[in-house]
């Protein structure tokens, strides 16, 4: 009984893996997209293009990845995102 309760175990975690895989795939080129517009707006900043403007709408542009990446049950892509977005 032991290692069938563990089996059983182990094809739900592998079921809840697939499920975040299927959803973060779905979602995954905008997802991709947001973040490289994230990335291009903090450069603006750094390089002095965009001033606080610039640093707001990467702010913005984190927070929408982040609620996508939660969506998608990926939690700690999320919480990453999620630290970056409070470092800008």
């Amino acid at each position: 009984m032991i290692g069938d309760t563990g089996i059983h175990e182990q094809m739900i975690g592998d079921d809840r893996k697939n499920g975040a895989l299927s959803a973060l795939s779905i979602v995954g080129s905008e997802l991709m997209e947001t973040i490289r517009n994230a990335h291009l707006a903090l450069e603006d900043c750094v390089d002095g293009r965009g001033g606080t403007a610039a640093l707001k709408r990467a702010r913005e542009l984190l927070h929408q990845a982040r609620g996508a990446l939660r969506m998608a049950e990926t939690y700690g892509a999320a919480l990453l995102v999620e630290e970056m977005e409070l470092a800008s």
